[in-house]
């Protein structure tokens, strides 16, 4: 196995979660009143597990295992064998496929910007979802000033 064959693999398994993610996204947009003092909507993912939440409303869009559950164990052994950062591939695989969930359901259309980081500490880089850019924290929010 190659680096693109197990993206390929990676990208296949995340797609069977989608109508699972995109329901449970569609719904989370609906319970959002108010995006509180981000004053921008945004999704965590975690980097042990590959579980996202919506920090709003605290709720998990991708559950829990969804990601190691939905990837052969198989897959991944062979690809560490291969010499494949499998780690990175599924991290770069799954911001990508997020962000198609977030247009299938069309949250650009409902809000926008939203972002999506990994939980790596609060100046971890962002990701916007429409633009499928990252950004550092400074850029989502220039008026800030993180060094107090």
């Amino acid at each position: 196995m190659n680096e693109s064959e197990f993206r390929i693999h990676v990208r296949q398994a995340l797609n069977t979660l989608n109508a699972q993610v995109e329901a449970a996204i569609a719904h989370e947009l609906n319970c959002v009143s108010d995006l509180g003092h981000s004053e921008r909507l945004h999704f965590e993912a975690q980097p042990n597990d590959f579980s996202i939440c919506l920090i709003q409303t605290e709720t998990d869009v991708v559950p829990l295992n969804a990601v190691d559950e939905a990837i052969s164990f198989d897959a991944m052994e062979e690809a560490e064998e291969s010499g494949i950062d499998w780690y990175t591939c599924i991290s770069d695989e799954l911001v990508q496929w997020f962000a198609d969930r977030w247009t299938a359901v069309d949250g650009p259309q409902k809000f926008s910007p939203a972002y999506l980081f990994f939980h790596w500490g609060l100046e971890s880089p962002r990701l916007e979802l429409e633009q499928r850019e990252w950004f550092t924290v400074q850029q989502v929010w220039p008026e800030v000033d993180l060094r107090q």
